[in-house]
């Protein structure tokens, strides 16, 4: 599962292990200046999209 919002952060979750307190969610390292409104995967899962309220939309790659 991936979260985004007001924070600016998108956040990328295990949630099985999230839920059992394994895990931590990890911070994708760029961040927008204002709230974040969209995320997308793309077909290959190894991307996520975001687009905030700052009229950026930042490539996120999982891999790093």
């Amino acid at each position: 599962m991936f979260v985004g919002g007001d924070d600016r952060r998108v956040l990328l979750w295990n949630v099985a292990k999230a839920i059992c307190k394994q895990e931590t969610p990890n911070a994708m390292q760029a961040e927008h200046s204002s709230n974040i409104f969209s995320l997308a995967f793309d077909c290959t899962n190894t991307i996520i999209y975001s687009a905030g309220n700052d009229d950026q939309v930042i490539v996120h790659d999982i891999q790093t």
